[in-house]
């Protein structure tokens, strides 16, 4: 777990190392990047370096909390609330995400994409605590599972084509992924 900074200066340096390891991913493969390599970019010695973080999943966690808190706020300042349309709300959604495409282009790495997952799963849970709780997969679990994955999926691909497919357009594939069912033929009677 990366450490709570207790001061603004020291919180500073801790997102200076962050948009380093960021700047970093640009042009070396996360498994490739060492601490030695985020010491050098973010001009900190590398005993420094862990007094913010205990290593590169630390980083990635923090990268990660702090743009899921950005999120919750932009949505809140687009307006968008329990009333709004699931459209509205998407739309709200794919937005902040594309200008966040540095992060998207982490989604690449496993480990980042089940930890984005796992946040939307607790986004999605009637009971937030409960679904990182359950060992065993409920039938609404696996069908929240199945839509987080596909969004997060879908906006891998979306990513990767430069955002041409409007956004309207990327808003009624996702909510054809989270309301139709896969699989019409075999419907139950």
């Amino acid at each position: 777990m990366y450490k709570h900074c207790k001061n603004k200066r020291s919180a500073l340096r801790q997102k200076h190392i962050a948009e380093q390891f960021l700047k970093l991913t640009k042009t070396t493969p996360l498994k490739q990047i060492t601490i030695t390599d985020i010491s050098h970019a973010s001009d900190i010695p590398r005993k420094g370096f862990y007094r913010y973080f205990d290593g590169i999943d630390d980083i990635v966690d923090f990268i990660l909390e702090k743009t899921i808190q950005e999120e919750t706020e932009y949505i809140s300042r687009m307006g968008i609330s329990i009333d709004t349309s699931p459209q509205e709300y998407l739309i709200a959604w794919l937005r902040f995400w594309k200008s966040k495409s540095d992060l998207i282009r982490l989604f690449q790495d496993r480990s980042i994409h089940s930890a984005m997952v796992h946040h939307a799963m607790h986004h999605m849970s009637p009971v937030p605590e409960k679904a990182s709780q359950d060992l065993m997969p409920t039938p609404i679990m696996v069908r929240n599972l199945f839509a987080a994955y596909g969004t997060m999926a879908l906006l891998e691909v979306w990513h990767r084509n430069n955002y041409q497919i409007p956004d309207d357009v990327m808003v009624g594939y996702m909510l054809q992924l989270l309301t139709e069912p896969l699989f019409p033929e075999r419907q139950c009677k």
